[in-house]
């Protein structure tokens, strides 16, 4: 049998190579070329470098959707009606339940005047409605209708500690209130209570407390009635809406308002305007007020703007009296004068 003949594969040498083999110099790379036209020019090739990139959208993340509708909230036209927390960028709120928190506040220093520790407004909402991050669970602050809102207390508070029941445990009183300023607290949540009544129960839909709060206003609340200050109707609003619990129901609501009350406004997008316009009436009955003293007369102008106008009080008449004769200056016993110091009581304020 004869051998089968031997089949030998070798590659071809490249263009480059074989002009390198005849003396000839290797064609350039078309590597960046385009493809040769009708003349057999190269064209070229053109580099557009991409575009950079979008920066991220940031997703809101507002459950209630009314980012537009959020406004700063307001500060006090009377010193010492309500404070502020150091966090502005938790101050941000609806305007009408703003304005309900406004009118009871100053209705309520208007009936006792300053607390020893007035209200403080802490946390509302951002500015585009969302829950300040890492403070609260979920979206509990959503909407600029939900604030934390320190109690009026009968010690001075601090940054730190306006608990109101000195026995706690926990986030939450384990012993009477005796902190809490239990008169103009009652005073407050009636207010409220009377505009979510005649707003047909529109506005408002709890404000939660702790149980030893709740068991501190409730008699206050009863006082108010009977007193005649608010209707029957009004303070069974007011305790219809305080909302507590003595035991932990597992509803978020048990703990941590030893040291504030959490007020949570209802949402109307079709009907914010017509509400803020109704408490406004109300806020012009305690805000456009005139108050006369001697030698001042101060004005107090509607929503946002107070004036102050000092004016002399008018001199007394006196009639004139006989005159009487120039006493003589007493000569002097030395030849020198003894100045003794002298300190002045300062003058209250």
């Amino acid at each position: 049998m004869g051998l089968a003949p031997l089949l030998l594969v070798t590659a071809l040498p490249s263009t480059a190579q074989l002009g390198a083999v005849q003396g000839k110099p290797p064609a350039p790379p078309t590597t960046g070329n385009l493809p040769a036209g009708a003349s057999g020019a190269q064209k070229p090739l053109t580099l557009v470098r991409p575009l950079p990139a979008p920066p991220p959208v940031r997703v809101v993340i507002n459950q209630y959707g009314n980012t537009d509708f959020i406004r700063p909230f307001p500060a006090s036209e009377y010193r010492g009606a309500y404070e502020f927390s150091e966090n502005d960028q938790f101050h941000y709120a609806i305007p009408y339940a703003a304005a309900a928190v406004r009118y009871a506040a100053y209705a309520t220093y208007q009936q006792y005047g300053k607390a020893l520790q007035p209200i403080t407004i802490c946390d509302c909402s951002t500015r585009d409605g969302e829950t300040p991050a890492g403070r609260h669970p979920g979206s509990a602050h959503d909407g600029g209708v939900n604030f934390d809102i320190t109690y009026f207390m009968n010690r001075p508070g601090d940054e730190v500690n306006f608990v109101v029941c000195p026995l706690n445990q926990g986030g939450h009183c384990v012993g009477p209130a005796t902190d809490l300023d239990a008169q103009r607290q009652a005073y407050f949540f009636a207010c409220l209570g009377k505009l979510d009544l005649e707003l047909h129960y529109r506005l408002l839909q709890k404000m939660a407390v702790d149980a030893w709060v709740d068991k501190a206003v409730q008699p206050e609340l009863d006082r108010l009635e009977t007193s005649g200050a608010f209707g029957h109707n009004e303070i069974a609003n007011a305790k219809r809406l305080i909302y507590s619990e003595a035991v932990d129901l597992g509803t978020g609501w048990f703990l941590y308002h030893h040291n504030h009350t959490h007020l949570r406004f209802q949402w109307h997008a079709g009907e914010s305007n017509q509400l803020l316009a109704r408490i406004e009436n109300r806020l012009r009955g305690v805000v456009a007020l005139k108050q006369t003293t001697a030698g001042k007369r101060t004005t107090e102008k509607v929503l946002g703007s107070r004036q102050e106008l000092t004016t002399p009080a008018p001199p007394a008449q006196v009639r004139p009296g006989p005159v009487a004769p120039a006493a003589k200056p007493a000569p002097l016993a030395e030849s020198f004068m003894l100045r003794i110091p002298h300190s002045r009581t300062p003058a209250r304020r």
